[in-house]
């Protein structure tokens, strides 16, 4: 959509484990496989760390050329 909200499932075992990140107004990153119309939640980060991760793997990237 326009302006970056799907709607996905989450599963009672995955609700589970993300329960203390899912709450109203989180920025969250979400890893999902795409069924028909469906999204399906295989893992959940906030944005915070999603991009603290992101910036670890591009500086050993960027150290290993």
């Amino acid at each position: 959509t326009l302006d970056g909200i799907y709607e996905g499932m989450v599963f009672k075992n995955q609700y589970n484990e993300y329960a203390n990140l899912i709450e109203k107004g989180a920025n969250l990153v979400l890893l999902v496989k795409k069924t028909g119309t469906q999204y399906i939640v295989s893992k959940i980060r906030t944005l915070d760390s999603w991009r603290d991760i992101a910036d670890k793997k591009l500086t050993k990237v960027q150290s290993n050329t």
